[in-house]
């Protein structure tokens, strides 16, 4: 489908941010059962001792800002494979993903976007290796160190801002600081990273959000990479919600 779409020149609609691909990454669940199960099934277990049995997948999908229509890419299951020790994840199926993405697609310039659970050092690496770039949620409880030379860096007013009012009166802040370690250790990598919010009256904040980024970012476009980070939102509506309620029969 994806050559198809290439070779009919609709493929290209989908660029943003200088002609690459936004990559939306997450899991879903599509099985679930007390008493039914199978060698691959996930485990979780109750406080009471209570086992629930589970399938998921890993889903990467291209996505763009203003486009309804997704674009699938072949989906990696989570599951336990015969004599693993350990349960298997959505980290480390998300990591033979895009494996397996970089090698069916080579030149495809893509942004991976993702929730928090991404935003660490070691998949930031994979990303690197794989030749991909990247914009991942980062939450300020699971990376105090960051905050900590973001806040620094704005108070000294080394970072950069941008305030917009829109036509029903609501204030959008655009804040970003370049070349920031993204964690405390020694060999951090040095990234970029941004926030934003929406403010009401009496400056009520009703969305707020901050990410990290391999991206240049800027004045020309900030605005871009914040709707290319919401974004990611489009893999529960436009994806998982249509595959499991919309007669795709995913579970």
């Amino acid at each position: 489908l994806l050559n198809n779409l290439q070779r009919g020149q609709q493929l290209s609609q989908y660029q943003l941010l200088n002609g690459k691909y936004l990559v939306a990454l997450d899991g879903a669940e599509y099985f679930s059962s007390d008493n039914i199960s199978c060698p691959q099934c996930l485990k979780k277990e109750s406080a009471t001792g209570d086992i629930r049995y589970h399938h998921q997948i890993l889903q990467a999908v291209i996505v763009h800002p203003d486009l309804r229509q997704v674009l699938p890419l072949f989906p990696e299951p989570i599951q336990n494979s015969d004599g693993a020790d350990k349960q298997d994840c959505e980290i480390n199926a998300a990591k033979r993903a895009l494996q397996v993405i970089r090698k069916q697609h080579p030149k495809l310039k893509m942004i991976i976007v993702s929730d928090g659970l991404y935003s660490k050092q070691p998949f930031v690496d994979l990303l690197k290796e794989q030749g991909m770039s990247f914009i991942l949620v980062a939450k300020p409880d699971d990376h105090k160190v960051l905050f900590q030379w973001v806040h620094e860096l704005m108070g000294l007013d080394a970072g950069s801002s941008l305030t917009v009012t829109d036509k029903k009166g609501r204030i959008h802040l655009y804040q970003w600081v370049t070349d920031v370690p993204l964690n405390g250790t020694a060999n951090a990598d040095q990234i970029n990273f941004f926030q934003y919010q929406i403010r009401e009256g009496n400056d009520k904040v009703v969305y707020q959000n901050s990410w990290v980024t391999d991206l240049s970012v800027n004045k020309n476009n900030i605005v871009e990479m914040v709707q290319s980070g919401r974004a990611r939102w489009k893999i529960e509506n436009e994806t998982f919600n249509t595959l499991k309620n919309q007669g795709y029969h995913i579970e």
